[in-house]
């Protein structure tokens, strides 16, 4: 009980903690502007020994592509655009800057007190193709930017540039984007700072990365393996799916780990690949809450499975430009199923499933998760460590969280089996006697009915003992074929007396159910219908399938169970482990039994 509720207040310190963390770590303030008319006046000063964000006026020559051979030869009739922002999102002339568009970007950085020192520039999305100049000289370049979309070449890869400073330093790039219809030109910022703190940042922004994509491996390792040694449990393959989706996710934005491994990705592919993988890491999610807490909304289910099936088919199929010219569309779905996820798992919390505090918290982190992930597209998130510190503790609460299910499972498994082999345990001795007593009597009458009633009752006792009583599930006609061996014993005592009436289609018989279900259902019937020797039973064992269910229903017109006694195995309080233990077990299993008892008979419903 102590340990409950450290454990409880924990994590409630927890999620106050990372909840705490975000709202620091997102930068929801206007960015400082210093670039002023496209001019930093005296950078060194603004730098002080740290990284500091080109945000600003930047000079802009829209459908041209200048090099600094041409802004050495004449002078261009500048506009101002401000950086970090798409140019189809900023007016010029009264009207928007067209999303399909080439263009050259310009700034001047004065360094009067570090002539000489070595500098550094760095990039993160520049839509779709650039080329970065700097002090007259070419630096580098992402794609090959072109005047039309027929000599473009689009590329998206985050890139450092080296260059020793000067009194006045000229960065010039040359933009252009045709594929992507949305945020086209410098859409993050552009990172200035000594070699050494921008070497400092990028490598810590990569290790932070390269922690959370190592998460995710482990992680779907681990849950990968432990599906096809646990019985291929079905929400151990959803979450490693989440995981390997969600790897790639990780590894296809933020500093895009993808292109540091394959630099020569094309840019369409590569954009593909992460959208696809952003649509089946929400949707694995959702999958694995859903089967975890056995939910059985299945409409929902089969909607969103089909549109991020066909999702799916439009992010590889459709030509860039269209798709992501429908972008907020698409993250409006995957906001929906999120909630979705999270309304599923609320109901999982409100019904106290097992391991509810670890799938609390797991939803809290989850949620985290999402929106650092969604802010630092955004490019609002000051540090990838928050996402590599909430994506750890969420995949430890899950790991949590499918350990102890697996531990109470254990013991539930264990509770079935002992009661299982108390039920065994419980054939009654006067069955076994007036059973041989019976085949006794029949050798000296009917040696062919004698010799069929002690083949009932072997092999009634080889279905009792059987190995296969100690699992989960048997099929429904295993369970019949019991039933119907007892049956046929008992009715060789009683003769005329009990009458039993079998109608259960081949499509019920295959069906599964808890073992040792139908027999000690029966075995009540006749137990309870005998009240004298005047008495007769009739049974009936009916069973159909109907919305998707399996029905059997067994009845007798015996003289039933007495009101106190019915509410006694309902509310599991009986002293029996018969009816008790077969109603405990078939909830279990995801099933139901009703029992209906009057002067007239009882009948059982048992759903499946």
């Amino acid at each position: 009980m102590l340990k409950t509720v450290i454990e409880r207040i924990g994590y409630r310190l927890l999620i106050i903690a990372m909840v705490a963390g975000l709202i620091f770590t997102v930068n929801v303030s206007d960015p400082v502007n210093i670039v002023k008319q496209g001019v930093i006046n005296d950078a060194s000063v603004v730098l002080a020994d740290k990284v500091i964000d080109l945000n600003g006026e930047w000079e802009f020559y829209p459908d041209q592509l200048l090099t600094p051979q041409d802004f050495a030869r004449r002078k261009y009739s500048a506009s101002f655009i401000t950086v970090p922002g798409s140019w189809s999102r900023q007016y010029i002339d009264g009207g928007k800057y067209p999303e399909d568009l080439c263009g050259t970007y310009r700034l001047k950085i004065m360094t009067p007190r570090s002539v000489g020192q070595v500098f550094a520039l760095s990039t993160n999305v520049i839509r779709s193709s650039y080329q970065v100049f700097i002090n007259g000289q070419s630096a580098g370049q992402v794609g090959i930017p072109g005047k039309t979309a027929t000599t473009t070449v689009a590329g998206l890869r985050p890139g450092t540039y080296f260059f020793a400073a000067r009194l006045e330093n000229e960065i010039i790039i040359q933009v252009a984007n045709f594929v992507n219809s949305k945020r086209g030109g410098i859409v993050s910022p552009i990172n200035f700072g000594t070699a050494v703190a921008i070497d400092a940042e990028r490598t810590n922004s990569v290790i932070a990365d390269v922690v959370t994509a190592t998460l995710f491996a482990l992680v779907l390792a681990i849950f990968f393996g432990q599906y096809f040694q646990r019985n291929k449990e079905l929400e151990l393959l959803w979450f490693s799916s989440f995981c390997l989706f969600t790897l790639i996710m990780y590894m296809t934005t933020n500093n895009r780990l993808l292109l540091f491994l394959q630099p020569e990705l094309p840019y369409e592919i590569f954009v593909r690949i992460a959208y696809v993988a952003v649509n089946w890491s929400v949707f694995s999610a959702l999958l694995y809450v859903r089967t975890a807490l056995k939910i059985r909304q299945q409409f929902t289910v089969y909607f969103i499975t089909a549109i991020t099936i066909i999702l799916s088919i439009m992010i590889i199929s459709l030509p860039l430009v269209i798709f992501t010219s429908y972008l907020v569309y698409l993250f409006m779905w995957y906001i929906f199923v999120c909630a979705v996820l999270v309304g599923f798992a609320g109901y999982g919390i409100y019904m106290q499933t097992d391991g509810y505090e670890h799938l609390t918290l797991g939803v809290v982190l989850f949620v985290l998760m999402a929106a650092a992930t969604l802010f630092d597209y955004m490019n609002i998130l000051n540090s990838n460590w928050y996402i590599a510190t909430v994506s750890g503790l969420f995949l430890i609460s899950q790991l949590l969280f499918i350990t102890d299910r697996y531990r109470l499972t254990l013991l539930k498994r264990q509770q079935e089996a002992f009661e299982l082999k108390y039920l065994r345990a419980q054939i009654k001795p006067h069955f076994i006697f007036n059973a041989l007593g019976s085949i006794a009597g029949l050798m000296l009458e009917d040696v062919g009915a004698a010799r069929k009633t002690l083949s009932d009752f072997s092999r009634y006792l080889r279905g009792m003992f059987r190995k296969e009583n100690l699992s989960s599930q048997v099929l429904v006609e295993e369970e019949l074929q019991l039933t119907e061996y007892y049956l046929h014993i008992e009715k060789v005592r009683y003769g005329d007396r009990l009458n039993v009436f079998i109608d259960v289609p081949d499509e019920v018989r295959q069906q599964q159910l808890p073992p040792l279900t139908l027999q000690p259902i029966a075995e009540n019937c006749v137990k309870h219908g005998f009240v004298d020797s005047n008495s007769s039973v009739e049974i009936k064992i009916c069973g159909l399938i109907k919305n998707n269910k399996t029905i059997i229903t067994i009845e007798d017109n015996g003289t039933g169970i007495s009101a106190d006694k019915l509410q006694e195995i309902l509310s599991g309080k009986s002293t029996g482990i018969g009816l008790t233990s077969t109603i405990a077990r078939l909830q279990r299993s995801g099933g139901n039994l009703e029992l209906f008892s009057s002067a007239t008979g009882l009948k059982v419903i048992i759903t499946l």
